[in-house]
């Protein structure tokens, strides 16, 4: 039997557990389907909406993995948080076990997990990592000891499967989330960091550069804009405030080169926290090329207002002060 080629086994793998579709994974599944055509895409989901990414990804309802409700049921009754985001940090954990699930049973894979805001700009470099053998899950640090999934390369269902383990083996620690585990489980043989770093060929966004470049989510400020030039302080983040970016096409594909110094990389996804995502290429295109050449200014970082960010906490306002309920409304 001939082997096939690494490009002509990958496949996308998007997860979306506990809300229906954000828009931004909408235009996200109906972006990658026009950026890389020949490479399937499957979503994960629960969602009641899923339907209207059918004609540009297989739809794999978690009903049709069996065992997979009760494996999310346990994390919800076993979660140990202070902070309110408890359903967050519930389901995106859950995700893991989704695609250890998904993937289970397959001998044969090499799947790339993208986040929900997550665009894979580069594909070359993904296809050389493939080949080497040794590896079963690939990710990079988002600062020490913090693992990052927005980007997640997959080969091996035994290291998948030890990672599922370590989540329900830790899971009930205090204030625990899939961002420390996977930090943890990154001393593991069978896992490869991807590289953060300008000294390598490819750079893989751990949601930083993303963040700094075309701004953070605006639930996350005071005030609902998408505030550009964040930096993570932590030990070990990487900070984009002395990285030149640089648009540029390859082919008609949209490229964006980070430079340094002497130091070079082309930027392999870039995580868009604000929610930003677009829908064709030519928007993408238009996107990389106008925030290229701007990272400069108060308006710069004040960011792009946030108009569904503003609409939600209008509309929880007048629950809580005009209603008296208690409920935070999302549009997302």
């Amino acid at each position: 039997m001939i082997e096939p080629k690494s490009e002509e086994k990958l496949e996308i793998i998007w997860v979306e557990i506990g809300r229906n579709l954000p828009k931004h994974l909408v235009n996200n599944v109906f972006l990658h389907k026009e950026l890389y055509p020949s490479i399937p895409q499957v979503l994960i989901t629960d969602s009641k909406n899923a339907q209207i990414v059918e004609k540009a990804c297989n739809v794999v309802h978690i009903s049709q993995l069996r065992g997979l409700a009760e494996e999310i049921e346990r994390l919800k009754s076993d979660v140990n948080r202070t902070s309110k985001q408890v359903d967050f940090w519930v389901n995106t954990t859950s995700r893991f076990l989704a695609i250890n699930f998904f993937l289970d049973k397959r001998e044969d894979f090499y799947a790339i997990h993208l986040e929900s805001d997550c665009v894979l700009l580069s594909i070359e470099g993904l296809k050389q990592r493939f080949k080497e053998p040794w590896w079963g899950m690939a990710y990079p640090l988002q600062a020490k000891g913090i693992g990052c999934a927005s980007i997640m390369l997959l080969k091996k269902v035994d290291t998948l499967s030890r990672f599922a383990k370590e989540i329900r083996k830790d899971w009930n620690l205090l204030d625990q989330d899939d961002m420390k585990i996977l930090g943890d489980f990154s001393h593991d043989n069978e896992v490869m960091l991807l590289p953060t770093s300008l000294s390598e060929n490819e750079f893989y966004d751990a949601q930083t550069i993303g963040r700094y470049f075309l701004g953070t989510d605006a639930r996350n400020m005071r005030w609902p804009f998408s505030a550009r030039g964040i930096v993570d302080g932590r030990e070990g983040a990487v900070n984009p405030n002395n990285i030149e970016f640089r648009y540029l096409e390859e082919d008609g594909f949209p490229r964006i080169k980070l430079l340094k110094g002497d130091s070079e990389s082309i930027l392999a996804n870039i995580h868009i926290h604000s929610k930003r995502v677009p829908r064709t290429k030519s928007t993408l295109k238009k996107l990389l090329a106008f925030e290229a050449g701007r990272h400069e200014g108060i308006w710069w970082r004040i960011g792009r207002f946030d108009s569904q960010v503003f609409l939600e906490r209008l509309i929880s306002w007048i629950h809580r002060k005009l209603l008296r309920r208690e409920t935070e409304f999302r549009l997302r």
